[in-house]
């Protein structure tokens, strides 16, 4: 599966607040110039429902990072795909803090992170962000200054040199974690930034991290980007997640973290919240470590193209014996 990573730095022209979760603010600003730039139906601009209807939303670079379908699958690929909520084919970081005060002429970035097919629209992002940054964030103005690709740190365009130099794409292949593999691992995770799961059975919202929820965020994300060029998982899907559902939690140190965004859609600010901090695990776990050294950049949970679902694979011990195991559970 193909992947960009582009940090974009920009200069503030004036003082400009971003809330706690400034990764809303830029998505929206991005959004409204990206869809701006590329969408066809003039007329129907501020519709909602536009996306759904237009016939070439399969190759749009609004709908690929902002609307994502089973238009931009193969549909073979997408054939056996059991999910509702179609992950997007974007996400993106900060590079501060948020309820952060940026002075006029002082830096800040994000870093925007394109899956799949969606790696083929970075130049209209790069042209979103010139346009986002001169209409304002919260209506302060900036600079778009720099974009480098994360991976090398190459410079791919800056206000010095406006000349674009297309970044490399990078390739993630996660091999088929083996289920039959039942080797004990004591495994702590960081949840970098807030982490919530819908229940598949309730449909509710759970912030509740069990192991098997992670795996099945996971599996279902990485299936999706890699079908979005085409190619189909032949996965042992059911036994993968009898496994995943043996690891079982032995500690948390975490703590609630409660954002909310405005929806244009709905015209209406939206709770969402999650969890952050140290969640540690027990079990047969290192069939999974391949998959979550990937989870890294896949991300886990909902609200992913929100900023929320970082995680970091912070230790995966190894236990080599039942003794070692028996001498764990009884810590």
């Amino acid at each position: 599966m193909r992947y960009i990573t582009l940090k974009m730095t920009f200069q503030a022209e004036e003082e400009m607040f971003f809330p706690l979760n400034p990764v809303n603010t830029f998505r929206g600003a991005i959004g409204y110039a990206l869809k701006h730039i590329s969408c066809i139906q003039r007329k129907t601009l501020a519709d909602k429902y536009a996306c759904n209807s237009c016939k070439i939303a399969g190759r749009c670079a609004y709908a690929l990072c902002y609307e994502t379908s089973k238009s931009h699958f193969n549909s073979q690929a997408v054939a056996n795909l059991r999910t509702f909520e179609m992950p997007h084919l974007m996400n993106i970081d900060s590079g501060f803090p948020g309820n952060t005060v940026v002075k006029a002429g002082e830096s800040f970035s994000f870093s925007i992170r394109l899956f799949g097919t969606a790696a083929s629209v970075a130049p209209h992002l790069i042209v979103a962000a010139q346009n986002a940054a001169e209409h304002g964030f919260k209506g302060s103005r900036a600079i778009l200054k720099q974009i480098s690709d994360e991976a090398t740190g190459k410079i791919i365009w800056s206000m010095q040199n406006d000349s674009l130099m297309l970044p490399e794409t990078e390739n993630l292949y996660v091999a088929e974690p083996d289920w039959k593999n039942t080797e004990n691992c004591e495994l702590k995770l960081n949840f970098v930034s807030p982490v919530a799961f819908r229940d598949g059975k309730t449909n509710s919202i759970t912030k509740e991290p069990e192991f098997s929820r992670i795996i099945g965020s996971l599996m279902r994300r990485y299936t999706v980007f890699e079908a979005t060029e085409g190619r189909t998982l032949d996965w042992h899907f059911s036994e993968i997640s009898d496994l995943a559902a043996k690891v079982r939690i032995s500690g948390m140190n975490v703590e609630p973290v409660y954002w909310e965004r405005f929806s244009t859609r709905q015209q209406q600010r939206m709770p969402i919240s999650g969890i952050i901090g140290e969640v540690r695990y027990i079990g047969p776990a290192a069939a999974f470590e391949d998959l979550l050294n990937a989870g890294e950049i896949l991300r886990c949970g909902r609200s992913i193209t929100f900023g929320q679902g970082r995680i970091n694979v912070a230790q995966i011990r190894h236990l080599s014996n039942r003794d070692e195991f028996d001498g764990f559970i009884k810590k």
